[in-house]
């Protein structure tokens, strides 16, 4: 099914926030691995320190996102 072209303005703003979703998923992921290894040190400082800018950034890239597509909605 193919997009409709008022949407496919949105479509690089939501590869943004889909690849920063990625990257704290991921940072998430290393963390519980790190813990796992018996490195707290890394485990600590990846969910205190980097995982909070990952998420802070993921959130305002939906937040942008959500209303591009709320003002696509009104035309």
């Amino acid at each position: 099914m193919q997009m409709n072209n008022k949407y496919q303005s949105t479509k690089p703003l939501f590869d943004a926030y889909d690849q920063a979703s990625n990257e704290a998923t991921d940072c998430l992921i290393e963390s519980i691995e790190a813990r796992r290894k018996g490195k707290t040190a890394v485990a600590d400082y990846l969910e205190k320190k980097l995982y909070p800018k990952l998420m802070k950034r993921s959130y305002e890239l939906l937040i942008r996102f959500s209303d591009a597509v709320d003002k696509l909605k009104t035309l």
